[in-house]
């Protein structure tokens, strides 16, 4: 893909600009890419990560969490979520606000920190969390999720709600107040989950049989999130797969077979952020537009896109639009798509190497493809209809 030209317009733009004082944005179209960049110079406005509805589940526009602010400056989709009718919006990464975790990922990853005063980092993170009863260490394997496979070890916060949810029967569940001190032991699944403490809940079969007899005095529990994470701190976290960039290099990480092959390697619509050497924060959405598979719409897809294109299929069909049948709707449907241009979003090796040509030091990769939003200075500037997300970073001069 030609991309040699883009990364010249990027650098000539960076260095004609060098004096910027306040947040820019830009939006750059080169060959088939459209991509939208906001800079953020240090202290010129403060991050925010909001998640949607103020609770683990739910989701919302990035624009309406934007406007949860007074003159919001930038907001961009952050981490990734669940699209469940009974988990929807909850982050399945890690995901902490203000010390306050919704989400946790045990494998290896990096994560945006923001810390208490507002500064920002790119840092390595995994969670290191174990349930210890007498001799027996067990792992624990989730965080605040729905049990789909009864034999998780999963470790409730009180961000997930008041009890647990789990089921009844086949669980033991473990209490902690936030000292991690054990307060009490249920035979049983759907226990309330104390304030500003955890509960860890795990199959029956995995219990020593002398802790169930009454011996408490060997249940111990602890997690850290390794050595960047300073424990109730009010620092915010949030998740990126994968970090693309790493000391103004690009990373390994984004050829990591634990990704789908087309996660990497294939054109996606993608939200990065980055951070150059003098702190200035860089956010970049790229967006993606190919063509669309109608006979696989389904029939709310079908009426959206059509609501959406009405003045086009007015002017195809005038007054017949009512009584199209579904071969001419189809028909008027591919017409219509072909008029659109088609944008071709980015691989995590382009994304990487646009970070580095907008000097990037660090950058991380967040929740894309139709999540992808940027939001600018009162409005939604990425094209298409926004899509809801579970949280959202927000960049204000001040807090809500």
């Amino acid at each position: 893909m030609p991309l040699k030209r883009f990364f010249v317009f990027l650098v000539c733009a960076i260095a004609a600009n060098s004096g910027w004082a306040d947040p820019t944005y830009e939006k750059r179209e080169i060959d088939r890419h459209v991509i939208h960049i906001v800079t953020i110079p240090p202290r010129e406005a403060l991050p925010y990560l909001v998640k949607a509805q103020e609770g683990m589940f739910g989701r919302a526009s990035v624009s309406s969490c934007a406007r949860q602010f007074e003159n919001p400056i930038a907001a961009i989709n952050a981490g990734f979520f669940e699209i469940d009718l009974d988990a929807d919006g909850v982050p399945s990464a890690t995901f902490i606000v203000d010390g306050k975790i919704f989400g946790a990922d045990i494998r290896s990853h990096s994560c945006l920190v923001i810390r208490e005063g507002g500064d920002l980092e790119i840092v390595p993170c995994q969670l290191e969390a174990f349930l210890t009863l007498g001799s027996t260490r067990i792992p624990i394997t989730l965080v605040n999720r729905t049990i789909r496979q009864s034999d998780k070890i999963i470790l409730y916060t009180d961000r997930w709600g008041t009890q647990t949810r789990t089921p009844h029967e086949d669980r033991i569940e473990f209490s902690f107040d936030a000292d991690c001190h054990c307060t009490s032991l249920a035979e049983h699944g759907n226990n309330p989950i104390p304030i500003g403490g955890y509960v860890v809940s795990l199959p029956k079969e995995k219990v020593p049989p002398e802790v169930l007899q009454g011996e408490r005095s060997s249940i111990m529990f602890h997690f850290t999130f390794g050595p960047h994470f300073v424990p109730h701190a009010k620092d915010s976290w949030i998740a990126g797969i994968p970090q693309v960039v790493r000391g103004g290099k690009v990373t390994d990480d984004i050829q990591d077979p634990r990704m789908p092959e087309h996660f990497r390697n294939t054109c996606h619509a993608r939200t990065l952020i980055g951070l150059r050497k003098d702190g200035t924060i860089v956010a970049i959405v790229a967006e993606h537009r190919a063509s669309l598979d109608f006979n696989k719409m389904s029939l709310g897809e079908v009426r959206t896109y059509l609501r959406n294109n009405k003045e086009i299929l007015s002017t195809e069909h005038q007054d017949q639009i009512g009584g199209l049948t579904i071969d001419q709707i189809l028909t008027a449907l591919r017409k219509i798509d072909e008029k659109k241009a088609k944008i071709e979003g980015l691989t995590l090796q382009e994304a990487a190497e646009i970070m580095i040509g907008l000097e990037c030091v660090d950058a991380l990769n967040l929740d894309g493809g139709k999540s992808s939003t940027m939001f600018y200075k009162g409005k939604t500037i990425t094209d298409g209809e926004e899509r809801a997300v579970s949280d959202s970073l927000v960049f204000a001069k001040a807090a809500p």
